[in-house]
């Protein structure tokens, strides 16, 4: 579980090749793993959704002008 700014959370389930994300807001996405240069990165297809994971944070950027919408984000 990470605790994330503005009082958000996410919990991640991770696999091999995979993240189940469950938000704060009761969305559930599965997202594929991703290139990354550093940590962990998971997209969508079109990769309009992002979840990224280095150590104990993690962000996740959302649309097209990658708006950060959980931020901040620390395993607890």
């Amino acid at each position: 579980t990470y605790t994330c700014a503005e009082g958000k959370s996410i919990v991640a389930m991770f696999y091999p090749d995979e993240v189940d994300l469950t938000f704060n807001d009761e969305r559930k996405l599965a997202l594929p793993q991703a290139m990354s240069g550093s940590g962990a990165r998971y997209a969508n297809a079109d990769e309009s959704i992002v979840f990224w994971t280095k150590g104990k944070t993690a962000f996740v950027t959302q649309g097209a002008d990658d708006n950060m919408t959980y931020k901040d984000c620390v395993a607890d």
